[in-house]
């Protein structure tokens, strides 16, 4: 389910991924409710942009629930030029799927479409402190073990 997608928003293709570390330990970290990870954005241009854009972001669940837009505001560009851009930390305030958006404001009254540039699944803390309290009693039980067969 996780993974990054590059989507074209007006002039430029944007791409969305978690930071560098939780790029790394995606495999062993998951996401969790109440965390507050930090995302990149890399935009890329695909014609010679002389003004600045701006955009909004947020993180957006599978039950219709999204944290509040936040703005980020991108420079002229030249073509192909290629920025990341790291983004305000946003808690994960639900469970289950999720999707990091991404709209471009067009006018005062007007924005393109979401785009969906990241998606992820959130765990809820409950099952992360359970799997951490279930392999610390394994640990327990087998040191336990361990002692009883040496004896």
């Amino acid at each position: 389910m996780a993974g990054k997608r590059t989507v074209d928003i007006g002039f430029f293709k944007v791409t969305g991924q978690p930071n560098r570390i939780h790029r790394i330990l995606l495999d062993y970290l998951p996401f969790w409710q109440g965390a507050d990870p930090q995302f990149e954005l890399i935009i890329e241009a695909t014609t010679d942009i002389d003004h600045e854009s701006k955009f909004l972001y947020s993180i957006e669940y599978s039950n219709g629930d999204s944290n509040p837009p936040q703005q980020l505001n991108i420079l002229p560009m030249k073509k192909d030029d290629k920025r990341t851009y790291t983004l305000v930390p946003m808690p994960l305030i639900c469970t289950g799927d999720s999707f990091l958006i991404v709209s471009e404001i067009l006018s005062e009254s007007r924005l393109s479409g979401d785009q969906t540039v990241y998606s992820f699944h959130t765990t809820a803390r409950s099952w992360l402190a359970l799997a951490i309290i279930a392999g610390i009693f394994a640990g327990i039980f087998a040191t336990l073990a361990n002692l009883f067969i040496n004896c």
